[in-house]
């Protein structure tokens, strides 16, 4: 065993280039997945934290969507309670405009008095975490309490004022302090101001409501002889129908799974990086068998055992694993700090509103990368191993080899079968995304193992057509031929990496140009009015009365359509949760335009205004397995309310799904105040000149930050967000290919550099060196223009699955049609051959300058 070691030790340090790069190569795949796992990973624990921090020790939350809970009820719970464990919060989201970016804080309005037993961090000053100054926090208008960090972050000290808005309404905070509380607690609040609940009613315009109530229902703090079942039914009296308890912890984990197919599919792209750097360990350990083949058989031959020749190559595979795995975990953290940024924003976007100012490193994600890494490099070494092993030692002493064409039958016999395993993975796969993966990868298995039989066709396709051509042209193209067998491995894995940014090419373009379709479909209106804010503000942030009025009765206005958005409980047969509700009084051309997918045949469009039935959005038709004529559920403050599903449409705004009602069913049922306008203008009229003189009516009807946008503005604004949530795909698209650039710069220098002795011959026949170095050019732009080839077939098909089935089962939309970019297409196979050309580069300059007499030596 340690000659063995020793051998293999010589040959990589003979080939320290191939080495490094392979160890580079399974690096930045380690460190594409631990980048991603880490970052998402950060985001998970800053929403948890955030959640913790508001609970505290509390076991239930009592809440009820955006509308919130009346004071009355917290009144009632409080006298049934005894007045223990009981604490009222409100959530609110502030923007600063004072600062870059519009700086986004969250507000957390809390009862000091009544938080001792729930949040100690919320005690008076004196406890044990000196935090509150009680007084001036009960008795200062606007007075908040922050974080150290934050408020250096803000540039704040105590007694400084801080300018923001809550729903486009201004209002203005007093610095009272620094609130110092526990580390846990305090990596939640890192961009929390906490605020009297009194002050928090006031900012958010909400005087007789609270948020959530947090309750902590221990023996000790209940009345004497209250069982906690009895607690809760008194809860539930004191607040009427509708109204939700939700046991502690049962929120945690809520980023995860509000963004699972977001998270998964990410985590699918950083593991395809490292399936690439598997093929560059295999493929460099079939060299260094190959290369070690006659040593192989002197040891046979001298007593060594096969099992000992195998383990060494499996060790040396997976040596190779762990010091590029480490090497990639450092990487990783570094990466995780790019992808952060991208990552918020889209988080911010779509899904949760929170702030993210540096990567938490996570060292259970490191070592799974490590030894993911380490192991996905051992099972690649597994095949030459088992070459090594099996091979007798009379055959390898033989220096002429040819694979037996049984293999080749054997490869399309499992190509074969790994494409029908993907047909009936991707046709079943329903609701279930890592089936859907599974069949995606069973697919991409097929195309590998299709590669060397493809290739052999593209190769005899090239040579009949060069018949007519030079001897050396002839000779580039046979040799290539000659050694296909083992260029096959190298090709394919660059097949595989420039497919899969071709495949991401055809979703993302597709996508787009479905969104921008539905766009024209679902804007007819001309100007959009609504109160800035993101996702967590969609059903809190109501337009002032003064500004609907105001502009409803512009004299450039024909005709509004209103929109009051909420949260409210549904459910039906196959599914239950909370949902968003929107109430819609909509114009004739809205309600002319909108896109179905499937309806009421004849009714669906007249029914909805008057209350007869709901739109059911395509997401959440998907998921809950919806149809037309299928009943929903409401939870209203009236009790349940049952409404047909009118009409089924296509949505690309909301991944989680929604429900549209009429607005007399919602004004009926349920609390809200408009939250969007859409205006339609009267003919002839100059949007664009008009946008200022609106502007300026809802300024002067109310203090109240509101955005007036053009169709043409908000398209182009939802087209920006689209191409910033694909912002993070493009760079794990952009590290991947460098992933694979570096296993087939190391594979294709390789197997040029292997063919000393075919040079050394050629230079002896009267080949001069600019031909030599023209002649390894060739070969390896042969082989990059066949794997670009390879690749289009390949990377269609990906982004067809990726697009029709990944992305349906992922988020529950379906495009309206699915295309190949032609710029794409082009872009793959010029990729494949500037990889390919400068693989060559190396080898070609030291064919040119080689001896004839150094290059037979080498034979």
């Amino acid at each position: 065993m340690s000659l063995l070691w020793r051998q293999g030790l010589r040959y990589h340090s003979r080939h320290a280039l191939q080495t490094l790069l392979t160890l580079t190569g399974i690096a930045l795949g380690t460190a594409l997945l631990c980048a991603m796992q880490l970052s998402q990973r950060t985001a998970e624990r800053a929403f948890d934290l955030a959640l913790e921090a508001v609970a505290g020790s509390a076991t239930h939350t009592v809440q009820d969507g955006p509308r919130g809970l009346p004071v009355q009820g917290y009144v009632l719970v409080q006298r049934a309670l005894g007045g223990r464990g009981v604490a009222p919060a409100i959530r609110a989201v502030a923007r600063v405009p004072d600062r870059p970016e519009r700086t986004v804080l969250r507000v957390l309005g809390i009862d000091p008095l009544a938080d001792v037993e729930l949040r100690p961090w919320s005690s008076p000053a004196g406890a044990e975490h000196e935090s509150l100054p009680l007084g001036p926090l009960l008795t200062t208008p606007g007075g908040f309490v922050a974080t150290a960090p934050l408020l250096q972050r803000l540039g704040l000290g105590p007694g400084d004022t801080l300018r923001v808005t809550l729903g486009g309404r201004p209002h203005v905070g007093t610095c009272l302090g620094v609130l110092a509380p526990p580390p846990l607690v305090a990596a939640g609040l890192e961009d929390v101001l906490v605020v009297d609940i009194a002050t928090a009613q006031e900012w958010t315009g909400r005087l007789d409501r609270i948020d959530r109530l947090d309750l902590r229902l221990a023996p000790e703090l209940l009345p004497d002889g209250m069982t906690e079942q009895a607690a809760l039914a008194a809860v539930a009296a004191a607040f009427g129908p509708g109204v939700q308890i939700v046991a502690a912890g049962a929120n945690r984990g809520g980023l995860a799974q509000l963004a699972r197919g977001f998270r998964i599919n990410l985590r699918a792209l950083s593991l395809l990086s490292l399936l690439v750097g598997a093929f560059l360990v295999h493929e460099t350990m079939r060299l260094s068998v190959a290369a070690r083949r006659p040593s192989f058989g002197v040891l046979r031959a001298l007593g060594a055992r096969p099992r000992s020749l195998g383990v060494v190559v499996t060790l040396e595979a997976a040596v190779l694993g762990l010091f590029g795995s480490l090497l990639g975990a450092g990487l990783g953290v570094a990466f995780a700090q790019v992808l952060l940024d991208p990552l918020a924003r889209t988080l911010n976007d779509h899904y949760a509103t929170f702030a993210l100012h540096g990567v938490h490193v996570d060292g259970a994600v490191l070592l799974l990368g490590v030894l993911l890494g380490t192991a996905v490099a051992t099972c690649a070494g597994l095949g030459p191993a088992l070459a090594a092993a099996r091979v007798p030692a009379r055959e390898v002493l033989v220096q002429h080899h040819h694979e037996p064409r049984r293999r080749t039958r054997r490869q399309l016999w499992a190509a074969v079968s790994a494409a029908g395993l993907a047909l009936w993975l991707l046709l079943t796969a329903g609701a279930g995304l890592v089936q859907a993966y599974l069949g995606v990868l069973a697919m991409l298995t097929a195309a590998v193992l299709l590669v060397p039989a493809a290739m052999g066709c593209l190769l005899w396709g090239a040579g009949a057509g060069v018949r007519g051509a030079g001897p050396f042209v002839r000779y580039v193209v046979r040799s290539t031929a000659a050694a296909r067998d083992h260029l096959a491995l190298p090709v394919a894995a660059m097949v595989l990496a420039i497919a899969a940014t071709l495949g991401l090419a055809t979703l993302v373009g597709s996508f787009r140009d479905s969104v921008a379709g539905w766009l024209t479909q679902v804007l007819p209106a001309d100007v959009y009015v609504s109160v800035p804010g993101g996702v967590d503000e969609r059903g809190s942030s109501v337009l002032a009365p003064e500004v609907v009025a105001a502009l409803r009765t512009a004299p450039q206005v024909a005709a509004a359509s209103t929109y009051q958005r909420t949260r409210a409980m549904l459910r039906s047969g196959s599914g239950e949760g909370e949902v968003e509700l929107v109430g819609m009084d909509p114009t004739p051309a809205v309600l002319a335009s909108f896109p179905f997918l499937v309806a009421a045949p004849g009714v669906a469009r007249e029914a909805l205004p008057r209350g007869e039935g709901v739109w059911v959005s395509e997401p959440l038709a998907f998921r809950w397995q919806l149809a037309v004529g299928d009943a929903l559920t409401v939870a209203t403050e009236r009790g349940a309310a049952v409404l047909p599903i009118l009409a089924i449409y296509r949505d690309y705004g909301n991944e989680r799904g929604e429900v549209l009602a009429g607005k007399a069913w919602f004004d009926a049922h349920l609390r809200g105040g408009i939250t969007a306008l859409a205006l339609e203008t009267k003919p002839g009229t100059d949007v664009d000149a008009s946008l200022a003189e609106l502007r300026a009516r809802a300024a002067a009807a109310a203090e109240q930050d509101v955005g007036i946008r053009s169709q043409r503005e908000l398209r182009l604004g939802s087209l920006a967000i689209f191409d910033r949530t694909f912002a993070i795909t493009g760079v794990m698209r952009l590290l991947c290919l460098l992933v694979a650039f570096f296993g087939i710069y190391s594979a294709f220098a390789t197997l040029q550099l292997e063919r000393g002795a075919e040079v050394g011959l050629l230079r002896c026949l009267g080949a001069r060196p600019r031909q030599v170095g023209l002649l390894v050019l060739g070969q390896t732009a042969l082989l990059g223009l066949c794997a670009g080839l390879l690749a289009l077939p390949t990377g269609a098909l990906l982004g067809h699955v990726l697009a029709e089935v990944v992305n349906r089962v992922s988020f529950g939309w379906s495009l309206l049609e699915v295309t190949v970019p032609r710029t794409a297409m082009v872009e793959a196979v010029l990729l494949a051959l500037v990889a390919a050309v400068l693989a060559g580069v190396q080898p070609a300059v030291r064919f040119a300058r080689m001896r004839p007499a150094d290059g037979l030596r080498e034979a």
